[in-house]
């Protein structure tokens, strides 16, 4: 779940968060919503209400759900991306492209299928967007559940946002808060991730500079062991080689059990030496994670400023 690095160097931690998201209160009546934490307004299928956890809904009596993604970056670069291969590559098979015009604007929608926790799951993904902003909206759900095919993808169909603009709220409908430092500013959010950076700025300037991904599970998950549980997570970070020289202890934040681990490692592309942190918070059926990363030379000071920052975690209750 969930949580790689913005545009240039970035750009690949966005491909990565937008495609581990694809992982993973009834309504009266289907309506025009706007997502907490976007600008995007969508028409959800009816039976499914607003999602706790992440910006979208969610119909948990079908393990259906429609999650809502804002990146920075042109679409036409994400859409180029959505390739078979790609797809292959993060265990989905497509299944059919085609072109939509969305909010007047040409969009991607694309089906595909993926097996997860041993049940096929049907998913509608459409990219779409500006030269500017990317907005990816993913219904999934399994495949014993046929008859929301096509409500699903009439409500992806239904996206707009381009109406009345209005300032975003990061922090707006997560379950949790997070304070910034004055040497880690938050730059913003991607679907329900909190990214701080040294600038304030998803588009750093320097590659070396320090970034931290802050979100929480978007499916129950029951933890037995924290620290097995928070080992074993880090191991399948992407993008990174193996972890080298781990250390680790556990924590509290926000009344949560904890376990934090730092570990020495490399980029997987460029081989550029690094330092991780990884913090897993456990709450019964849900869990919070943060990764961060920056260049080894510097990462007794960073590492300073992502606990920092953790350490003022505390959950938000949602308003009814």
């Amino acid at each position: 779940m969930p949580l790689d690095r913005v545009l240039k160097r970035f750009s690949r931690l966005f491909m990565a968060t937008a495609l581990l998201a694809l992982l993973l209160a009834p309504g009266l009546e289907a309506a025009p919503t706007r997502v907490p934490g976007t600008a995007v307004i969508i028409d959800p299928p009816p039976g499914f209400g607003a999602s706790a956890r992440f910006p979208g809904f969610e119909d948990t009596g079908r393990a259906a759900s429609i999650i809502v993604t804002e990146l920075p970056g042109p679409a036409a670069k994400m859409q180029e991306g959505m390739t078979s291969e790609a797809l292959a590559s993060r265990g989905m098979t497509l299944l059919r492209t085609e072109t939509v015009k969305v909010d007047g604007k040409s969009a991607l929608l694309l089906h595909v299928s993926q097996s997860a926790a041993g049940t096929i799951f049907l998913k509608w993904m459409l990219v779409a967007g500006d030269a500017k902003k990317t907005v990816m909206v993913v219904g999934a759900f399994p495949q014993t559940a046929s008859e929301l095919t096509l409500p699903i993808r009439r409500s992806l169909l239904s996206v707009s946002w381009s109406g009345t603009p209005r300032k975003a709220d990061a922090y707006e409908g997560l379950a949790f808060h997070v304070d910034a430092t004055p040497k880690l500013k938050l730059a913003g959010r991607a679907g329900g991730l909190l990214i701080f950076t040294e600038t304030g700025t998803m588009q750093p300037s320097d590659a070396a500079e320090a970034m931290l991904v802050v979100g929480n599970s978007i499916s129950d998950v029951t933890i037995t062991n924290v620290e097995t549980f928070a080992r074993l997570r880090a191991s399948k970070t992407t993008r990174i080689a193996p972890l080298r020289n781990i250390q680790g202890r556990a924590l509290k934040a926000g009344g949560l059990p904890g376990y934090e681990l730092i570990a020495d490692t490399n980029d997987a592309k460029s081989g550029l030496a690094l330092r991780m942190y990884q913090l897993v918070l456990a709450d019964r059926k849900d869990y919070y994670l943060a990764q961060g990363f920056v260049t080894a030379d510097r990462g007794a000071e960073a590492v300073t400023q992502f606990r920092r920052i953790m350490l003022s975690f505390r959950r938000v209750k949602q308003a009814q």
